[in-house]
């Protein structure tokens, strides 16, 4: 299979996040054997070296649409044999249409990706109303466009985005969205009658994961993007105007480029700012590992990519809760702060209540370890690689009676109505006469699956694999946290039917609370007492030693090799096992992709010990 990636802009991995996004998305497509063209009309104006994982075509014209570049994309998916097109660049009517026509000629199937939120064109004309920047003439106009946006006004101003999300719905094959929040969105502007071609994705890190994660950061307070009336780094000087005599050893940083930044110098000037540095267009990796805290000032945003990069080096984020997709990056008050749009005061306040908190390293933690929730789609790629037969249960998976019924859809950022979702469908597939088998992602998961299961299964037992005891009663003050999952879990199917391997961290409580209940095993026939007893298998996969799986949150040395977790799983297959699952894989701490791999075969050893 061959796919061609396609903007208007040249994929320069140094532009922006959908350039980064695509080559991230190319380079995972190539690891599992697909072939990847990158086609494109501009080339960039940023003279810096860069490489791409795979050829990059120029098309004659600059433009959108022109007639010469329809002629030469064709020329090219019929030499190259493409079979997919993906549209990178699905915001531009002109771009979709220059490739409705390829499409007509070629029949290729088209895949367009939006990276935008739906309701752009009323969140830019928002909040634009700024003497700081604007003449008075454009504020003027703003402030038109503003009420032109207001009800029943705002009905007439999306009329061309209306005809531009119809047309592209038609032309795709899929749509892809960035978030859950916008499908509605998209259907509502478009007047789709239905939206079956529409699917959320959300955008993957295009930076890659150091294991060294630094939680004693410099007093460093971070903006990183670019320098336009949709950014609004203003907000950010205005937030710095507040509190920087109260952090006298604290500073402020901000990267980018674009036309506000020469007046964004000359405000910070005029506003008598110290400790504010500008460093124009850079890589902001290193100011990640660096800084503390991430402000984003945007007045909308179709991901936030600087979000998840920030976080995936344990730099906290701060912003305005002003874009649907913000809730499935941030969960408010555990990996980031969310604010209420566009309160100054009020970011003011969360930054210095947060610095004053002690918890900054609490939250940096938090943020570093919620990248793994993109572990399922990893393990279903590495699984068409995954050779089908067992040599060590002698068995093929085509003897296992399972199915794949995918992700399901959660109101990220909302943890209890999370793990309701959670457990109602699980409650669900033990009504059909079938039996759960999960993947992930936090660990947390395992609770409500627990819960749904034991409804089922009275005298229900946990064997729980893992490098850690789980056991608080609460992490950072919140009880449903992946260091008290089996606490919790125990409480409901009492600790006489707890059986953990293993184990090899945690507080001295913990192994107190173990040695209590005798719940800590090391032999396999320790786990004799629950013959006869329905079990669930719980796997955190940082059971494994760092050296087999360096990829989850985290690992600790001393763990079990492969072939250790494989003989308990061989040793379980005599035992009732009514649900299981293997959670904490996090892929993108392992660019090898080993870890992801390792994974794999982990579920096909306890899907056939099932």
């Amino acid at each position: 299979m061959k796919i061609a990636i396609c903007n208007v802009q040249e994929f320069n991995p140094q532009i922006g996040g959908i350039e980064r996004v695509s080559v991230s998305i190319a380079e995972q497509l190539i690891k599992h054997g697909i072939e990847v063209i990158f086609v494109s009309c501009r080339k960039s104006s940023y003279s810096d070296e860069y490489k791409l994982p795979a050829v990059q075509l120029h098309l004659p014209n600059p433009a959108d649409y022109a007639e010469e570049n329809i002629n030469q994309f064709v020329e090219i998916i019929r030499k190259e044999s493409v079979d997919i097109i993906l549209n990178q660049n699905a915001h531009s009517f002109l771009f979709n249409r220059f490739l409705e026509e390829v499409k007509k000629i070629t029949r290729t199937p088209l895949v367009s990706v939006f990276h935008f939120c739906p309701d752009m064109r009323i969140r830019t004309n928002r909040n634009r109303f700024d003497w700081n920047f604007y003449t008075i003439t454009q504020n003027i106009i703003n402030l038109a466009r503003d009420i032109a946006t207001r009800i029943p006004f705002k009905y007439f101003t999306m009329l061309p985005h209306r005809k531009m999300y119809k047309h592209l719905y038609n032309i795709s094959d899929r749509t892809v969205l960035l978030s859950n929040n916008f499908i509605d969105d998209y259907t509502r502007i478009a007047h789709l009658k239905e939206n079956t071609k529409l699917c959320a994705i959300n955008n993957m890190l295009s930076f890659p994961y150091t294991s060294d994660l630094c939680v004693n950061k410099k007093k460093q307070i971070l903006y990183s993007g670019r320098f336009s009336p949709q950014k609004n780094p203003y907000r950010v000087l205005y937030v710095w105007k507040k509190i920087m005599s109260k952090l006298p050893d604290w500073e402020l940083i901000l990267i980018g480029d674009g036309p506000m930044k020469q007046r964004c110098e000359s405000l910070s000037k005029e506003m008598h700012l110290h400790r504010v540095t500008f460093l124009g267009f850079q890589n902001p990796i290193e100011h990640y590992k660096k800084s503390s805290i991430l402000l984003m000032s945007s007045n909308y945003e179709g991901w936030g990519l600087v979000l998840t990069e920030a976080m995936l080096y344990g730099c906290v984020p701060i912003a305005f809760n002003s874009f649907g997709s913000i809730t499935d990056i941030i969960t408010d008050g555990l990996n980031g702060q969310l604010v209420t749009p566009f309160d100054i005061d009020e970011m003011s306040m969360v930054v210095m209540n947060l610095i004053e908190s002690g918890k900054l390293s609490n939250y940096a933690v938090e943020a570093n370890r919620s990248v793994r929730r993109f572990a399922p789609e990893q393990i279903r790629l590495a699984s068409w690689g995954l050779e089908e037969y067992s040599p060590y249960f002698d068995k093929h998976l085509e003897d296992c009676n399972f199915h794949d019924v995918g992700d399901l859809e959660f109101p990220l950022g909302n943890t209890k109505k999370s793990l309701d979702v959670i457990e109602e469908n699980v409650r669900q597939i033990y009504k059909d006469g079938k039996r759960v088998f999960g993947i992930g992602g936090e660990h947390l998961v395992t609770l409500p699956e627990i819960k749904a299961v034991s409804e089922f299964y009275k005298d229900l037992a946990i064997v729980h694999f893992d490098a850690h005891t789980d056991l608080r009663e609460e992490y950072i003050g919140e009880p449903l946290s992946h260091s008290a999952v089996i606490r919790h879990s125990a409480e409901i199917v009492g600790f006489e039917n707890l059986k953990q391997i293993g184990i090899r961290s945690g507080m001295k409580e913990e192994f107190e609370l173990m040695k209590k209940n005798n719940t800590l095993i090391h032999e396999h026939h320790e786990l004799d007492c629950l013959k006869g007893k329905p079990i669930f298998v719980t796997v955190d996969l940082d059971v494994l030693d760092t050296s087999i799986m360096p990829g989850t949150g985290t690992p600790e040395v001393g763990g079990l090799d492969f072939k250790e977790l494989v003989g308990w799983f061989k040793y379980l297959s005599n035992f009732n096992i009514v649900g299981a699952d293997v959670v904490e894989l996090a892929p993108d701490y392992d660019a090898s992709g080993a870890s992801t791999a390792v994974a794999t075969k982990v579920i096909r050893e306890l899907l056939m010990a099932m």
